[in-house]
């Protein structure tokens, strides 16, 4: 075997790196099944397998492009920051795993199609992890390492008429696996295209650098083309000239030029030249304009070479600070991508790219950071095309090398001259492969590998290729040596109170979050305290969410179901469990209830009412007329549309226009009413239809006095029966019980049907989320687990009130600083409860996770309509997004995916809430002062955070339903320490209360 465990050897003749560009005609696909052979380690592998007369065709069958481990060789693993090999084998970089390293050796037999035949002919392969050998009719073609960009092999003197046999070998771990210790499952293998090429003839482009150098005016450019011309035997005669032909989108001619050059003897010839141009559309995220390029090479009068492009105009450059794309101020609304899916893993299609990127463009999302790698090319031709920002990220990370807030002597690279060529040739090979796209307007030189001189080296060399982007690497945050090397100040999951701290001392560099609002789980709360700083410092230009999707995968359980496996799943170890499971959206691309959150945070306009006399609108759009969009007016009664309206509107970019409503609308004193507003789309657009929902705002015009229970009849018997273990209450038409023993009530039968099957207690615990697992908040709360169930029933006692029976019920809570609590039932002679529950506050307790009455019910009663923030699961640090209504769901609809189970299902704001039976049988619950929270499950909080998995759940046998006064927000900072912010907290020590009523019907 070659000499490839040095960190200085990371490919053996390669070609140059160079841009891809279509030239169908001339290409031949190798994907499809080739013959495979696995092994756990070299030792292992077949020998000689490569030599032309060993025969490979009776060998296993596995799909290319694919991970062996996706298709029944060796096992995903899934690790954060620890190596996999972590504790199984003792490594320092550069060392690679001897005992278990898998070799995946692939055999492809094929036959030259005729149009490449007699042509200079290549060998592409666009991804392999982690490094490869290739043996082309046995002679050895190459070596090659970095899993995430292009490697081409010339193979022209390799070829033969008939049946060709191609062998590669592919080691899981290699020297470069040192620098791609990224936070995904592991994988290995040739998972993208493989494929062959040929030239034209022997002269041909190899590579190409269109740019744009736009002035000030935004009027005027410099069009520049770099062309690397190959000469490929060394002998071309002849007169030769590149023509650039620009066309706009209706392919109407905008400018040629035709440009003479002579071969200099030299196999690789560089020519240069420009071309001005004037008034030319401009791209951005809101318009993305593409002309349409064509390249054209010329021998003789004669047309040898042709390539088709798109291209984009776009200035971005940092103004005093702040970064600005065609002389405005760009805000990054942003979101991280890994590559992943859920049945293929990093192995994605060019329909999931399409998805994933109308998706974003219809959250109101901007911005994309290529988390961290470069993605396939096909990505960034569609962000061209649809119009989203890009920075494009350096297949580097190291993160297990290091730790944050230590002084890291034993991180990589950071000034090592070892690994500087393998860094070096990771960055010159993602510049030179995504050059051309337009959608890319930053360069980041990788992730989470410290600092040091080789990113400095990194960074200086792109400044040199390439004037038209920005530089970004977020490691000079722990290492600021050469912090000037990046163009921003790049930070991670800086809490919004820390951020604005930073950015009121430092102002002469643009800042960006490259990842925040970490999206775990049931997370995503305070989102829109980092929006708002942007509009304060307009230093700080946005961030990018983390992430965009759940790494997961799907397996097959120990009952033969398909569920969503994460770390540890697959028999992994080490694993970081569900760690991968950070996603806005869920593995199978379902969309997540944290999306709803991001869209309202990430719109481009805001709103400010008048009442019903007008409406103002902020135009937060760079480029764009409010002329493009509608806005539909809503007036709701008691959450019913009683006017509606649909107004045109204009408005320049960044500007506020106010339109005039002037409703005239009788308002009842007693009830609510609410004004809606959307903005929608006026036409079609590539990602949405026209009347799509671009942004929204609710203003409450006036609360109501509430007071929705049904009308019953007064019961003409009503009476209360103290026995000996049970308090009744009787009516006409129903029986209550309370138990002396339970402390409760525990049963409530209507026209001789029984509505409650668990009887009614306390309940201050809510089932853990990740983030309230991260910040050790299970642990921090614990006297809170079981305070409700096991609180100490002291005593109860009834009396008539008036025409109510009030039964009184006492409680000891059994934490470590003992209080009480007492709960009041008020019968009415109706049959309606009024349930009062007084908590006395005490210092020295952690906060409450959540203050309410849980109640179980037959479940049958699986019908929830409620009035009040929705549709979807919200917070009260994650409702910006909720609009106050009536909604419709089911108990089982009610229980949210995440990866592992835990609290969800929350709404706030609620006004009244129904939960029934088919037959229109129910409980009908009010509040009374302050809005409720409620939540309608199948579970207690209990049996969701034992189970690892939803298939984990016993069969649902209740509905339990829980009336909040309040419950903590969820957090979002970050999932592994950051708390829910104190506001968003319930504070032990205060004295608390919550009032609703409940009636069956």
């Amino acid at each position: 075997m070659y000499d490839t465990d040095k960190p200085e050897v990371v490919k053996i003749n390669n070609c140059p790196a160079h841009n891809f560009f279509g030239l169908d005609s001339y290409k031949q696909n190798l994907n499809g099944r080739w013959n495979f052979s696995y092994a756990k380690n070299i030792d292992l592998a077949p020998k000689d397998f490569q030599n032309k007369d060993v025969d490979c065709k009776s060998w296993d069958k596995i799909r290319v492009p694919a991970h062996i481990q996706m298709e029944g060789y060796d096992k995903p693993h899934y690790t954060n920051r620890a190596y996999p090999w972590d504790g199984i084998e003792e490594l320092t970089p550069p060392q690679v795993p001897k005992i278990f390293n898998p070799v995946a050796s692939y055999v492809k037999y094929f036959t030259l199609d005729n149009h490449l035949k007699d042509k200079p002919c290549f060998l592409s392969f666009q991804g392999v992890e982690s490094a490869f050998y290739i043996w082309l009719n046995g002679e050895f073609i190459g070596y090659s390492e970095d899993s995430f960009t292009a490697s081409d092999f010339d193979i022209t003197s390799f070829l033969k008429d008939g049946e060709n046999k191609l062998a590669v070998q592919v080691l899981k771990f290699s020297t470069g696996s040192w620098l791609e210790d990224q936070d995904f499952f592991r994988f290995s293998g040739i998972f993208r295209d493989v494929f062959l090429y040929a030239m034209p003839e022997n002269v041909f482009i190899w590579d190409y650098f269109l740019r744009a150098n736009i002035d000030d005016s935004l009027k005027k450019a410099t069009l520049a083309l770099d062309c690397e011309v190959i000469d490929y035997n060394n002998c071309a005669q002849g007169e030769y000239f590149i023509v650039l032909t620009l066309k706009d989108k209706a392919g109407n001619y905008i400018l040629q030029k035709a440009h003479k050059f002579d071969l200099t003897g030299e196999k690789n010839n560089t020519i240069k030249f420009e071309v001005a141009i004037e008034n030319m559309h401009l791209w951005s995220s809101e318009n993305p304009y593409l002309y349409n390029v064509e390249i054209d090479l010329i021998k003789d009068k004669q047309n040898i070479m042709n390539i088709q492009d798109k291209f984009g105009f776009r200035k971005i450059e940092i103004d005093n600070g702040i970064i600005k794309i065609n002389g405005q101020r760009i805000v990054f609304n942003g979101t991280n991508r890994h590559e992943f899916n859920a049945t293929h893993g990093r192995c994605i299609s060019e329909d999931e790219m399409m998805y994933d990127i109308i998706q974003m463009k219809r959250l109101n999302i901007n911005a994309v950071r290529t988390s961290h790698y470069p993605n396939q090319l096909k990505f960034y031709e569609l962000c061209d095309q649809f119009g989203l920002y890009i920075i494009d990220e350096v297949n580097l990370e190291t993160h297990g090398t290091w730790k944050y807030g230590e002084i890291n002597n034993d991180a990589i690279p950071k000034g090592l001259p070892q690994w500087t060529n393998a860094v070096m040739e990771r960055v010159t090979s993602m510049f030179k492969r995504d050059k051309n796209f337009t959608s890319i307007i930053i360069w980041s030189l990788g992730n989470e590998s410290y600092g040091g001189e080789n990113f400095k080296k990194m960074g200086e060399y792109l400044k040199v290729e390439d004037n038209t982007r920005l530089i970004h690497y977020e490691g000079f945050f722990h290492d600021r040596e050469f912090s000037y090397v990046s163009d921003i100040e790049s930070q991670m999951y800086t809490s919004p109170k820390n951020l604005a701290k930073y950015l009121d001392s430092h102002t002469n560099k643009p800042v960006i979050l490259c990842e925040y609002a970490h999206a775990m789980g049931n997370s995503c709360g305070n989102l829109n305290k980092y929006v708002n700083l942007t509009a304060e410092y307009p230093h700080y230009q946005g961030g990018f969410i983390w992430d965009w999707v759940d790494q997961a995968l799907w397996k097959t359980n120990e009952y033969g179901e398909k569920v969503l496996g994460y770390g540890g799943d697959f028999e992994d170890k080490p694993n970081d469990a569900n760690f991968s499971g950070n996603g806005l959206l869920f593995a199978d691309r379902a969309l997540s209830p944290k999306v709803h959150e991001v869209k309202y945070c990430y719109q481009y306009v805001d709103f400010e009412f008048d009442r019903l006399k007008s409406i103002s609108i902020k135009n937060k759009y760079l480029f764009t007329d409010l002329n493009k969009f509608k806005a539909k007016i809503e007036v709701l009664e008691e959450g019913k549309i009683i006017f509606s309206d649909v107004i045109q509107i204009f408005g320049k970019p960044q500007k506020v226009a106010t339109f005039d409503l002037n409703y005239d609308i009788n308002f009842n004193q007693d009830k609510e009413y609410i004004l809606n507003v959307s903005l929608r789309l006026k036409e079609d657009t590539n990602w949405a239809k026209h009347n799509y929902e671009v942004a929204y705002a609710q203003c409450i015009l006036q609360e109501g006095t509430f007071r929705k229970l049904p009308e019953s009849k007064i019961s003409t018997e009503f009476s209360l029966h103290m026995g000996l273990t049970n308090i009744g209450v009787r009516g006409e038409n129903f029986t209550i019980l309370f138990s002396r023993i339970m402390g409760s009530l525990t049963r409530y039968e209507l026209d001789g049907i029984e509505y409650i099957k668990d009887f009614l207690v306390p309940s201050f615990w809510r089932a853990s989320t990740d983030n309230d697992r991260g910040n050790l908040m299970q642990q921090r709360c614990y006297p809170w687990y079981y305070a409700g169930e096991w609180a100490r029933y002291e005593q109860m006692d009834a009396k008539k009130v008036g025409d109510t029976i009030q039964v009184y019920v006492d409680f000891s809570l059994l934490l470590p600083t003992p209080t009480t609590c007492r709960v009041t039932y008020i019968v009415h002679r109706e049959g309606t409860i009024t349930v009062q529950m007084n908590y006395k506050g005490i210092e020295g307790l952690p906060e409450m996770p959540a203050f309410g009455i849980r109640m179980g019910m037959p479940k049958d009663f699986e019908q929830v309509t409620f009035y009040g923030k929705g549709p979807y699961e919200n917070y009260i640090d994650r409702n910006s997004g909720s609009n106050v209504g009536i909604y419709q769901t089911t108990v089982n609809e009610n229980l949210t995916n995440y990866l592992i189970p835990q609290e969800c299902g929350n709404r706030t704001e609620v006004r009244w809430l129904k939960v029934e039976m088919p037959n229109d049988r129910g409980i009908l619950f009010e509040k009374i002062n302050d809005n409720l929270e409620i939540n309608v499950s199948n579970y207690v909080p209990q049996q969701l955070e034992i189970v690892k998995h939803h298939y984990e759940l016993p069969r649902p046998f209740s509905t339990f339903v829980t009336i909040n006064k309040k419950q903590m927000g969820v957090g979002g900072d970050d999932s592994w320490g950051q708390h829910t912010h104190d506001e968003y907290k319930i504070d032990s020590s205060k004295d608390l209360e919550l009032k609703f009523n409940f009636k069956p019907f």
